[in-house]
C-alpha cells in the first residue's frame, strides 16, 4: 500500500500535538471524594457511544477508536486513517447535610488516532483521562497548650492522563485480541493553608505536589464477532488488566508571609492499582445495535499496600441501544442520523463511613453524520447522581455534556500506473 510522504508528516505531527497536550494535568472535578489516594478514576473514555451508557468493550465498528477495547482497533478499515477527540462539560450542585454549593467545569477529554499497518495490525495512540483531583475543604482544629483554633483550608488540583499505545490483530476473521500500553502523565497538588488571627507569621502554607516517575500499565482486550442470522450479527468482548504499582515523587513547598521555599523533594509515593476484568456483548442489525457492559476491579486486594482501609472493590456496568432510520438512503440529514440513550452505574473505590460511593446516570445522544459519513460530530448528555445524602456525606447531582468528533481519511491506496 502506498500513501504520500506529506500525510505521513501531517500523522507525525498529530503525534507531537498528542505528546504536548499530555503534558497538562487535567483538572476536571470539583468532589470532596477526590482528596483520597491519587484522585476519582475516570470511568468513561468519551468515545462516539457515550449517548449510549458508554458502552464499548463488546462494540466493534470501523467508524471511530474505541480504547474500551484494544481488540476493537482490528476493525479500523484498511484505507481510513481515523483521528477522534472528545471535549466534556460538566455542571454539578453538591449537597450535605448543612452546605450545598455548585461547579462547572470543562475539558479536554481525548484525542486519538488510528489505521490499519498490515491487514491483520492495526494500531492507535493517543491521551485518554485517567484520574482528576478537584476539591476543597475547610476544617478547624485546636491549638494544643492554648485557647482558640486553626482554621485550615485545603485544596487540591490537577490529574494524571493516560498516554497509550494500542495494537490490535486479526487472528482469524472473527476473533480479535489487542494491548493498550499506558504511560501516566501529568501530576496533582493538594495544598493546606494555616489561618488564626494570632499568627504572626499571617497565613501558612504546605504545597505537595506528585509526579509519575515509573508509571506502565496494560489493558488487555479480545473480540469476537459472528452472525447470528442473515440480520443481526453479535459482539463478545473481554477485557483485564493485571495489578500495577504506579510510583510518585513527592515534592513540598512552606510559604509564609515571611519566606517562600522552593520546592523540596521528599521522597517517593507508591500507590497499587489492582487488577479487573470485563466482559460486554452487542446486538446490531442495519438500523439497531443494543449493548452492554460489566467490570470488575478488585481494590479490597490492595488495601494494606496503599494504607487506604476505605478501599472497596469497583462496579461498572453500563447499557445502550442506538437507531439510525435510514443509514444508506435517507432522504435528509434526520434519517441518516443516529440516535442513542443508555444507563451506566458505577460504585467508586471508596467506601466513606461504612457508606458505599455510588453514581448512576441516564445518557441521551445523536450522531450527525457529515463529509459524506466520513466525519461524524457525536452530541450526548448523562444525566445523574453520585453519593447520598446521609451524615457526613456528599450528594452530587451533575448535568454533563458531551462532544465527540470522529475524522476519517482516505490516506492508504494503491499505487496504479496506466
Amino acid at each position: 500500500m502506498y500513501f504520500t510522504m506529506n500525510k505521513f508528516k501531517l500523522g507525525v505531527s498529530i503525534i507531537s500535538v498528542i505528546a504536548s497536550i499530555s503534558c497538562f494535568g487535567q483538572n476536571s472535578t470539583y468532589s470532596p471524594y477526590s482528596f483520597y489516594g491519587i484522585g476519582e478514576f475516570e470511568t468513561s473514555d468519551f468515545s462516539r457511544m457515550a449517548g449510549a451508557g458508554g458502552v464499548g468493550i463488546g462494540v466493534n465498528t470501523k467508524g471511530f477508536l474505541n480504547v474500551s477495547n484494544p481488540a476493537s482497533y482490528s476493525s479500523i478499515d484498511s484505507l481510513n486513517f481515523l483521528f477522534d477527540v472528545s471535549f466534556s462539560g460538566k455542571m454539578s450542585r453538591f449537597e450535605s447535610s448543612n452546605a450545598s454549593y455548585r461547579t462547572i467545569n470543562g475539558n479536554l477529554k481525548k484525542i486519538a488516532i488510528g489505521f490499519r499497518l498490515f491487514p491483520i495490525w492495526s494500531l492507535s495512540a493517543g491521551v485518554v483521562p485517567y484520574t482528576n483531583v478537584g476539591y476543597k475543604t475547610i476544617t478547624e482544629k485546636d491549638i494544643e497548650g492554648a485557647q482558640g483554633k486553626f482554621t485550615i483550608e485545603a485544596t487540591g488540583s490537577g490529574g494524571l492522563s493516560k498516554l497509550y499505545l494500542g495494537n490490535s490483530f486479526r487472528l482469524t476473521k472473527k476473533l480479535s485480541v489487542g494491548v493498550n500500553t499506558n504511560l501516566i502523565i501529568g501530576y496533582f497538588e493538594k495544598k493546606e493553608v494555616y489561618m488564626h488571627e494570632l499568627l504572626i507569621t499571617s497565613d501558612l502554607l504546605t504545597r505537595r505536589k506528585f509526579k509519575p516517575s515509573s508509571a506502565y500499565s496494560f489493558d488487555f482486550g479480545a473480540q469476537y464477532t459472528d452472525s447470528l442470522n442473515s440480520t443481526w450479527r453479535y459482539t463478545l468482548g473481554l477485557v483485564g488488566g493485571l495489578s500495577t504499582k504506579l510510583k510518585f515523587l513527592e515534592y513540598s513547598t512552606h510559604q509564609s508571609s515571611l519566606y517562600d521555599n522552593e520546592d523540596k523533594y521528599e521522597g517517593k509515593y507508591d500507590f497499587w492499582i489492582p487488577p479487573y476484568i470485563g466482559g460486554g456483548l452487542s446486538v446490531s442489525s442495519t438500523k439497531w445495535s443494543f449493548a452492554s457492559d460489566y467490570k470488575l476491579q478488585y481494590w479490597e486486594s490492595v488495601k494494606d499496600e496503599n494504607k487506604l482501609a476505605l478501599l472497596t472493590n469497583t462496579h461498572h456496568f453500563a447499557i445502550g441501544a442506538q437507531y439510525c432510520p435510514r443509514p444508506f438512503l435517507g432522504k435528509n440529514i434526520f434519517e441518516l442520523m443516529s440516535y442513542q440513550f443508555g444507563f451506566h452505574f458505577d460504585r467508586s473505590y471508596l467506601k466513606v463511613k461504612d457508606n458505599n460511593f455510588d453514581m448512576f446516570g441516564v445518557t441521551a445522544g445523536v450522531l450527525i453524520p457529515i463529509k459524506n459519513k466520513m466525519t461524524v460530530v457525536g452530541l450526548s448528555v448523562d444525566i445523574g447522581q453520585r453519593g447520598r445524602l446521609t451524615t457526613g456525606m456528599f450528594k452530587e447531582e451533575y448535568i454533563q455534556f458531551n462532544l465527540t468528533v470522529n475524522f476519517a481519511d482516505i490516506w492508504f491506496q494503491k499505487r496504479k500506473f496506466y
